[in-house]
């Protein structure tokens, strides 16, 4: 009986075996073909996401059509007058030839009136279109800051601020590049080379056939090489993003590299990133001299002119054709050449600043933004809230579960928050408490609508925050006192208005002082100073004093009593103190706790905080 079992045991092993591989093959299969459908989906996407930037590209000038208009003008009236000059050269040398002393002098002033009035009409040429440039370029770094500072928080988590800001500076000034070779050339070298290929062919049919016979091979070419130029320049501004990455890193940081003597490390991390881009770009140097060489140098500017100059020479010592005309056909090959390779030129350039744009341009387009249609509900729904005498700042969390974007995609997803249940009730001080990792700062971020929860809710005033607008909640109800406060290079004054809109921003290099703010504003921020214990070490430099970036004039106690100034001038319903003492020493750490007692007094509090020590503000702790 028991060998029985032990067969029955065995076979029941191999069956379960068997299914399992079964399960593992029928797994793996699924995987790869989702992996496969991904793949192919990534490069449909990505596809259309060229067309889409090529032709956003071109769209660029539509505000400025105007401007390119009077320069499309200017230019089609200016052209005959530069085309026609090297005919009357031309026709100059015959006369001189034939010693026809009258024809000599009339195209003499020919070329002199032409020349003049080409000269005088190219002013427009150059600054119209490079005036419509500018302003593109100005539009263009306006919009894409603009979206930049309106993606959700998480997508600046999955992005580094070196990566973002070369984005910025890099992309838009290399599409201001290459654009500049679009507007300014593209038009003129089709004008060009369509009016000398036609004063070619009327010469004489047979110079005209020769000088442009390698326009087809030319044109074929400069299309893959324009594909080519568009891949290869998306990969040198990846490059170049990766080392401006390194470089932000290192200079923000730099005392802290100076600290632990690492400078070498980073000078290593920095040459590496800048010899990948090195070498793409010696990559680009390489195909580029290889193709201007064979199709410029070699075809353009030897063969055809040297196959141009045989051939009209033989018809001119056989008194086929004058002289003249053969001048004129070599005077004209070689502006046909030029232009038409300015024309190549101008759509590369259009090509890698197509490239170039990729970045740009998706984040001028994918998703990210916080939702228009819901800030405007938000919106509708909070001017009636904003009215209401009865909001008191009353906050819950509703069995509230949380993972972060950046890592609610990976296989095995690690909640943050699990069914977290808590509330805040009007003018009670909370302490959120518990060890590193738990949440506690989550729960501020989501308070502030930085991300969406995955389930449960949060309400003000028992109103679910996410019919709320973002805008209106950060600016009227909460303000915020970080652990490391994160102040601007501006002024005191500067940092404690910072988010206001009461009154207009001066720009005019002046910056803020005594004579272009209202006195109630000035006033608030005294009491704002005095509320949070700064104001008698500020008093002095309040407009004039510049305190660097991040504050680094300034010692710790400050930059965190300069913070909660900042968050008492917007006067918040509900203020969020995030370790607000945890980086200070004692003496400093006695200022700000007298600071944050003063500034929670009428409102809504919620402390976080790892440790067990009581800031003597709470009233009330919740455990994480």
């Amino acid at each position: 009986m028991s060998s029985d079992d032990d067969s029955d045991e065995d076979e029941r092993s191999r069956s379960s075996e068997n299914d399992d591989s079964e399960e593992e093959e029928g797994e793996e299969l699924s995987t790869s073909r989702l992996l496969a459908r991904r793949r192919r989906s990534a490069k449909a996407r990505e596809k259309v996401l060229k067309r889409a930037s090529f032709a956003k590209l071109l769209q660029l000038a539509k505000p400025d059509s105007r401007w390119i208009l009077f320069g499309l003008l200017s230019l089609l009236f200016r052209l005959p007058f530069s085309v026609s000059m090297p005919h009357f050269v031309a026709m100059t040398i015959g006369a001189v030839v034939d010693g026809n002393q009258q024809k000599f002098m009339k195209n003499v002033r020919y070329f002199l009136c032409a020349g003049v009035i080409n000269g005088l009409l190219d002013f427009w040429n150059v600054f119209l279109f490079s005036f419509a440039q500018t302003r593109i370029v100005r539009r263009l770094r306006r919009d894409v800051f603009r979206s930049i500072l309106r993606k959700k928080i998480e997508w600046f988590d999955s992005r580094t601020t070196g990566r973002v800001a070369s984005m910025l500076s890099s992309d838009c000034g290399e599409i201001a590049s290459d654009l500049s070779w679009v507007f300014r050339n593209c038009v003129e070298c089709v004008v060009r080379v369509l009016g000398v290929s036609a004063y070619l062919v009327w010469l004489d049919y047979r110079l005209g056939a020769l000088a442009t016979a390698a326009v087809p091979a030319s044109a074929i070419a400069n299309h893959f090489y324009g594909k080519w130029m568009a891949r290869n320049s998306a990969r040198v501004q990846e490059t170049l993003a990766s080392a401006n990455d390194v470089a932000h890193e290192a200079i923000g940081n730099v005392r802290t590299v100076r600290a632990f003597a690492n400078e070498a490390y980073e000078n290593d991390r920095y040459g590496f990133a800048v010899s990948r881009w090195y070498k793409e770009s010696v990559e680009q140097a390489i195909f580029s001299g290889g193709y201007f060489t064979i199709f410029y140098s070699l075809i353009s500017s030897c063969f055809v002119p040297v196959m141009i100059l045989y051939v009209g020479g033989r018809l001119a010592l056989d008194e086929d054709m004058g002289a003249e005309k053969l001048v004129a056909a070599m005077l004209y090959q070689s502006q046909l050449q030029e232009y038409f390779g300015q024309l190549l030129n101008a759509f590369t350039s259009l090509f890698k600043a197509s490239g170039s744009a990729t970045e740009v341009f998706n984040c001028l387009e994918e998703e990210g933004e916080e939702e228009e249609e819901e800030e405007e509900i938000g919106k509708e729904k909070n001017k009636k809230l904003m009215k209401m005498d009865s909001f008191k700042g009353h906050v819950q969390f509703q069995n509230v579960t949380f993972s972060y974007p950046s890592t609610s995609s990976s296989a095995t997803t690690t909640n943050v928050l699990n069914s977290v249940s808590f509330e805040v009730k009007p003018n009670e001080v909370v302490k959120l408490q518990g060890v590193s990792g738990r949440g506690k700062t989550t729960c501020l971020h989501l308070l502030q609508k930085f991300y969406k929860v995955n389930r449960g809710a949060i309400t003000l005033d028992g109103v679910n925050i996410d019919s709320l607008s973002s805008e209106w909640l950060r600016k009227r109800v909460i303000s915020i006192v970080s652990q490391e406060p994160v102040l601007f290079s501006g002024t005191i004054f500067d940092n404690i208005v910072y988010g206001s809109d009461e009154f207009d921003v001066v720009f005019d290099g002046n910056g803020r002082n005594e004579s272009n703010i209202p006195r109630e504003v000035y006033e608030r921020v005294v009491k704002a100073a005095k509320a949070a214990l700064i104001y008698d070490d500020i008093a002095l430099d309040l407009f004039s004093k510049k305190i660097g970036e991040r504050g680094c004039t300034l010692s710790g106690g400050q930059k965190q009593r300069v913070a909660i100034a900042r968050a008492l001038f917007a006067d918040p319903k509900i203020l969020l103190l995030d370790e607000p003492t945890s980086a200070l020493d004692a003496e400093s750490e006695k200022i700000v706790i007298e600071a944050l007692k003063r500034a929670s007094k009428g409102r809504t509090v919620l402390v976080v905080s790892h440790s067990n020590n009581h800031l003597m503000l709470e009233d009330r702790v919740v455990r994480l």
